[in-house]
Order: structure tokens, then sequence, then C-alpha cells
């Protein structure tokens, strides 16, 4: 259980070629804190946006409240992201268990396809250009957790259980 105050920390040295990757896991949000994101899984260097990396979290306020938010970041040292708000989907609701995957599918042409998937159902796909082609990269994978730019820690409040990163 993830208490607002615990993440883990995977080493690179398992984590790595994440061209074509699949994440997927189930999730229990015990409570959506009062900072704007809860990370989920945070693959992105502390180095700077240059350098290879994603992250998948939740958006805790606003207009994409309850839901997903991803992040990757380009060779330009800039970011590309979406929300999975969708109009059929009220939110992740607390105290209830729900299967999240997310699909990255580099394409021939240079366009990466992100296709999210909430308790089997389709999400979002949306398709980005100029993403690295591999979004791993040699720190940590944090699952849980995030380094945010005013040196405290976004911690996630809930559970994360049969999580599985596969390319």
């Amino acid at each position: 259980v993830l208490n607002g105050k615990n993440c883990i920390a995977v080493p690179t040295d398992g984590v790595s070629e994440l061209g074509a990757m699949t994440l997927e896991f189930w999730v229990r949000v015990d409570e959506f804190a009062w900072f704007f994101q809860s990370v989920l899984v945070d693959g992105l260097a502390m180095s700077g946006l240059d350098q290879a990396g994603f992250r998948l979290s939740f958006t805790n306020t606003g207009a994409y409240a309850k839901n997903l938010h991803y992040l990757e970041s380009t060779p330009a040292g800039a970011s590309k992201g979406f929300y999975g708000k969708n109009p059929f989907f009220d939110g992740f609701q607390e105290k209830t268990w729900t299967h999240v995957a997310l699909v990255r599918n580099p394409q021939d042409d240079g366009v990466t396809k992100i296709s999210v998937y909430v308790d089997g159902s389709y999400m979002i796909g949306p398709t980005f250009k100029e993403l690295h082609k591999d979004p791993s990269n040699a720190e940590p994978l944090y699952i849980g957790c995030a380094d945010k730019a005013d040196g405290t820690t976004a911690h996630f409040f809930g559970a994360i259980d049969e999580l599985r990163l596969s390319s």
C-alpha cells in the first residue's frame, strides 16, 4: 500500500528497450491528494526533458480531476502528453479497484500512438511526432512517486497491484 509517504524504485538494469511497450496494473485510489498530480509511474529523468522518459499520473484538481495524465519527454527538451478524459467515463473513484493499460506503439513514419484502456474499455489514443524512440533512461523507474521541481516529492495515496511493464 502506498500511503503518501513511500514508493518503490525499480533499478534501470531491468527497464530498457521500451519503444513499443505495454504498462498495465490494477489501481485503487484511497485519496486524491491536494497537489495537482499523484504519480503512479515516473520514468522522467531529473537531468532534464531532453533525456528520454515518461510519467503516468492522476490529475487531482480542475476539469480533468480523477483522470489520467500521460507525459513523455522529447529530444528537443520539451514534453508532449495528454489527459485521459473521456465523456463516457466519470473518472476514477476512491476506494475502487480499476484496471489500467497503456500501450505505446511507435510507427515506421516516426509517429507514436499511445492508447489507454480502463477496465478493458478504450479511453483515448492520441498520436505524437518527435518522441524518443525508447522512453527508458539510466535513472530508476519510480512506482507511486516523483520528485517535483520545488524539491519535494509527489506521492500516490492508494495501492497498485500486479504492475507489469513489457516490451
